[in-house]
């Protein structure tokens, strides 16, 4: 006689007070992003707009490594979370009018890693006021935070530099532990007091090398206020397919504001490692192919 299949049980981590979701699907079912969001999305009673401003990654909750997108399969042998994603500070002060689920789990992630923003002394005082444990207002420190810089940036810490870099006077040396950002504005490495900045338009390329967890940025390095140079940096880290996610899905926003009409790039990380284009060459390949070349905003 044979024996029933026991239903598949996937558990998802969750910010806040909904902690760890399982949800079970039958055994014979092959579990894709959507069927795992749908049944969060019941399990914990989120609305449908605020689904689009969750999405469901591989990793720990707080590091994770990769956003499961559309028609992925779901990898059940490794650790789920669910996260904010997206760009549109506009969806989330939407659903924290609406969906007090949703308000919930953004105020506990932003709670999580306070490091992401970074805020006026103005600001800061807001935020302060708002966290007081005697007058809890999850909906107005959300509101208020959407407004913060960094708010929407992708922070990456503990990650180890494998090569020399000097930018704008700064220096930090191969071996380094410094935490990688991509910014709506620009790419940021920041090392024991020091950060490096460099704006979309001087990432030339990038690749990833899954199978070595690392991330290779080519980058245009001002060494002096009259030379520049390009040089390959090296960034050891777990979350090297987020990295490149984040980067362009910022690339992807600016080429919106620049042309509306043009269809975003489509995000993917291959198994064996990705080599994209970086800002600037997706702007000279799609704006002006092969007769021009993109230096700056105000080219255009």
């Amino acid at each position: 006689m044979k024996k029933n299949k026991q239903p598949k049980s996937i558990s998802v981590d969750t910010f806040g007070r909904y902690g760890k979701c399982t949800v079970q699907f039958p055994p014979s079912v092959s579990v894709e992003t959507e069927d795992v969001l749908k049944a969060l999305q019941k399990e914990i009673k989120l609305k449908d707009l605020s689904m689009k401003v969750f999405a469901l990654y591989t990793g720990e909750l707080g590091r994770p490594k990769m956003r499961l997108e559309k028609g992925d399969k779901v990898p059940l042998q490794e650790p789920l979370c669910l996260q904010r994603t997206g760009l549109d500070i506009s969806k989330d002060l939407k659903i924290a009018r609406t969906d007090d689920t949703a308000t919930h789990l953004l105020y506990s992630e932003i709670l999580n890693d306070p490091e992401k923003l970074h805020p006026t002394d103005e600001e800061k005082l807001q935020l302060e006021e708002f966290l007081d444990p005697s007058f809890p207002t999850e909906r107005q420190y959300l509101e208020a935070a959407a407004k913060v810089y960094g708010y929407t940036s992708t922070r990456i810490p503990n990650c180890t530099l494998k090569t020399d870099i000097k930018h704008r006077g700064q220096q930090i040396e191969p071996g380094s532990n410094v935490t990688c950002t991509c910014n709506e504005d620009s790419f940021e490495i920041q090392c024991k007091g020091k950060s490096l900045k460099w704006e979309w338009k001087l990432i030339k390329r990038w690749k990833i090398r899954l199978e070595n967890d690392q991330a290779c940025f080519e980058l245009c390095n001002e060494v002096s206020p009259n030379a520049s140079i390009l040089q390959w940096i090296v960034i050891d880290t777990d979350q090297a397919a987020l990295l490149q996610q984040a980067a362009m899905e910022m690339c992807n926003k600016l080429l919106y504001k620049i042309k509306p009409e043009l269809k975003p790039v489509e995000i993917c990380v291959g198994s064996q490692g990705q080599t994209g284009k970086g800002f600037a060459e997706y702007m000279n390949l799609v704006l002006f192919g092969a007769g021009r070349n993109f230096t700056s905003l105000e080219d255009l």
